[in-house]
This record gives C-alpha cells, structure tokens and sequence, in this order.
C-alpha cells in the first residue's frame, strides 16, 4: 500500500520555513517540478542555506491545474529590486483536494499561494 501524500510532506516536515527554489513545467507540460531548498538538519537550520542548498524536487505528473497568486504589495512592484530571498520562504505545503485525484498548497503568510492537481507525485532529494 502506497503512503499517503500527508506522510510523505511531513517526512519532509511539510517543507516549513524551506525556500522555493524553481518551478518549472516539464514533459511539455504534462509534469511540475518545485524544487525546494530544505533548510532543515538534524540540529535545527542548516548553516550556509543559501551558499549550499539542499535541493528537494516534487515531480508532479499528471497535472491538472496550476494556480499561483502573488500576493505583492505596491511596495515591491515598485521596487522590485529590493526583493530578496525572504520572498520564497513558505510557511508550509499541504495535502489538498484536486480532481485530479492529488493536489498540494504552496501556503506563505497572507495570501500569496501555490496550487498544483497532479494524478502521480515523486520526491527527489539531492545528496547532502
């Protein structure tokens, strides 16, 4: 029996506080990769996180829909160049309903959101 999406996102601990690396459609866009930065270790927030990432890959295939909303305010739209990193910390990813059969929610603070429905997910650690 296959493990739940649930189990497999909190293996990884629901990716929280982790950086969106990249999105990018795949396969002519049958597939989603969102390549994640793990921050964690063992002993709590691995040091040098941005210097030397841990990248994550969540392959979804099959997708069904992709959403995302932004959620900039007038301050970075008019300077977007003050923009950093702190943009792509997400407070976690979850488990959501898709008719596609499953679907995750990129969730930041506020409103900014990732959505994806996929049928078919793989998880693809890099070697630390």
């Amino acid at each position: 029996m296959s493990r739940s999406l649930r189990e497999r996102l909190e293996d990884w601990s629901n990716f929280e506080e982790c950086l969106v690396h990249d999105v990018r459609p795949i396969m002519f866009g049958f597939g989603v990769d969102l390549v994640m930065n793990y921050i964690w270790s063992d002993s709590g927030v691995r040091e040098k996180v941005l210097e030397s990432p841990r990248l994550v890959t969540l392959r979804m295939l099959g997708v069904d829909h992709i959403s995302f909303v932004g959620d900039l305010t007038e301050s970075m739209k008019e300077n977007p160049k003050l923009i950093n990193w702190g943009l792509t910390e997400v407070a976690r990813i979850v488990p959501v309903s898709a008719s596609s059969g499953l679907g995750i929610a990129v969730e930041w603070e506020g409103r900014r959101r990732l959505e994806v429905g996929f049928s078919e997910l793989d998880i693809i650690a890099s070697e630390t």
